[in-house]
């Protein structure tokens, strides 16, 4: 028997490998497109560009790019002005209803994104309407995700009117984008090459700075290639970055499992001693334990912040969201002066007369990705009864980003969460339309542990294991190695050997 349970464990651990294989296969052989060349496929007059890539992937970082090429007159000469626009900025609060329904306009736009301070002369506004007029303006619009669930109403018609009658590139997460555009690329992020010299290039630059040891780039490079995991998560250029941040602070010689949540918390609590070094607080002998608790009211404060702006459909936070987070958890003396300076939450003040006065500006999370951890760290902290039916709810939400984070959110809960009603929830969400709802859903099951090895379940998994989508797959098989540690029961055997088998006969 202990013979049989060894080979079970080594065939999953194969499956295991060569599923996330073929993660690291596609990876490694993507066929790119210069940046130049990206409207030869566009078809019609308008040319309309639709860039999709996953949170921190660099999406923004794309716009920029190509915008300051642009201005160096390195591409796209056809185009007179190119504006970059962050839609995540197009708010009713920048952006209030006018009197009498007035519409805004187009350089309505132009003047509050980079002219708040002075008016625009006669001239150069007839000159700018005269260039949109003969299509010689390219605009980026940046964040389509951040925005589409939130437009403000007296913002829709100038919104659709520059993507129907306006050369432009649209940037989104991929879920949030249901327009039919001809022409879609896909930002993939790192190559396997990208990532050896970026890395190479950051101790580079530490080296220089303070004297460090080189051979830390070579320790961490062979932590990345060692663990499918970890070099998976390592294609992302926002999570490399901060593992290498992380990698020169702390000791991880010892990490054999990266994923998102495990990089987030471990930026989080880096970013919460820097914040007790500034106070002058002794924290290197600190536990993690000990460090949030130092720092409680702040992840409150952070957490309480995020999960309002989540629920809000909101980017740019407002005073009065503030506010109403420091209310929620009993606290009015949030210090947001230092609080900014964790680097977590940035102030946005665009004001002609600016305000030192921090709790009267705007604010936003440093990325879109720290919010959604941080809201879904708020979650765990709730009593889960509370909230479990509100979450299942949505899992029936027309957004698929939305219900597949509650699969998420539901299997971050554990075990405690794993009632009939959730596990039926979740089997019917391995079935959904959208490949990233399934994976999430059968990870999901596999951390709600013995109560989740139903027939049922297995059954939904199995199929998992022959979706057409690899990370479907990874999913489900990771899903079943968990659900084998902690429910050996006979129907859990006989399925794992079961998708074995119909593994090997593909």
């Amino acid at each position: 028997m202990k013979e049989r349970e060894k080979q079970k464990d080594f065939n999953l651990e194969k499956q295991h490998g060569e599923i996330i294989g073929t993660y690291e296969e596609i990876y490694g052989h993507k066929t790119s497109i210069d940046v130049e060349n990206i409207f030869q496929q566009c078809k019609d007059q308008i040319k309309k560009v639709l860039v999709l890539g996953r949170a921190g992937i660099g999406k923004s970082t794309f716009c920029q790019y190509v915008t300051y090429r642009w201005a160096k007159g390195e591409l796209w000469s056809e185009y007179k002005l190119v504006i970059l626009i962050r839609l995540r900025r197009l708010t009713d609060n920048r952006y209030p209803p006018r009197k009498e329904g007035k519409e805004y306009s187009l350089i309505d736009l132009v003047k509050k994104e980079y002219s708040p301070c002075e008016d625009l002369s006669a001239e150069q506004t007839q000159h700018f309407k005269e260039l949109c007029k003969n299509r010689q303006v390219l605009w980026i619009l940046d964040g389509y995700d951040e925005f589409a669930q939130n437009i403000p109403e007296q913002l829709k018609d100038v919104f659709d009117h520059v993507r129907e009658t306006q050369h432009h590139i649209l940037t989104s997460r991929p879920y949030a984008i249901k327009s039919s555009y001809d022409v879609k690329l896909e930002i993939t992020g790192f190559t396997n090459d990208n990532i050896v010299k970026y890395v190479e290039q950051f101790f580079v630059q530490i080296t220089k700075e303070i004297n460090n040891d080189s051979s830390v780039t070579k320790k961490l490079l062979r932590l990345l290639k060692s663990n499918s995991s970890i070099w998976g998560v390592a294609h992302i250029p926002v999570n490399l970055e901060l593992i290498c941040s992380l990698w020169s602070n702390n000791d991880w010689t010892e990490t054999t499992v990266l994923t998102i949540t495990v990089l987030y918390d471990n930026i989080i609590e880096w970013q919460c001693k820097r914040h007790l070094a500034r106070q002058n607080i002794e924290h290197k002998h600190m536990t993690k334990q000990a460090v949030y608790k130092r720092c409680d009211v702040e992840l409150q404060f952070l957490e309480r912040l995020a999960f309002k702006a989540m629920d809000y459909n909101k980017i740019m936070l407002t005073p009065a969201i503030l506010i109403e987070a420091e209310n929620d958890i009993g606290c009015c003396d949030v210090d947001l002066e230092q609080l900014l300076k964790m680097g977590i939450l940035k102030s946005y003040d665009d004001k002609a007369i600016g305000t030192q006065n921090q709790t009267e500006k705007q604010h936003y999370f440093v990325h879109l990705s720290f919010q959604e951890h941080l809201a879904a760290r708020h979650l765990l902290t709730e009593p889960t009864e509370k909230f479990k039916n509100k979450i299942l709810a949505d899992i029936a939400e027309p957004d698929s980003y939305i219900r597949m984070n509650v699969c998420q959110v539901l299997g971050n809960f554990g075990e405690s969460t794993a009632t009939n009603d959730v596990i039926a929830a979740l089997i019917n969400a391995t079935r959904d339309e959208d490949s990233d709802v399934r994976s999430a859903a059968c990870e999901a099951l596999g951390k709600l542990g013995e109560k989740a090895a139903t027939n049922e379940a297995i059954a939904a998994l199995i199929n998992a294991t022959r979706d057409e989508d690899f990370l479907v797959q990874m999913g489900a098989s990771e899903a079943f190695r968990k659900l084998a540690e902690k429910a050996a029961t006979n129907e859990v055997d006989a399925a794992l050997l079961n998708a074995m088998r119909d593994e090997e006969s593909y």
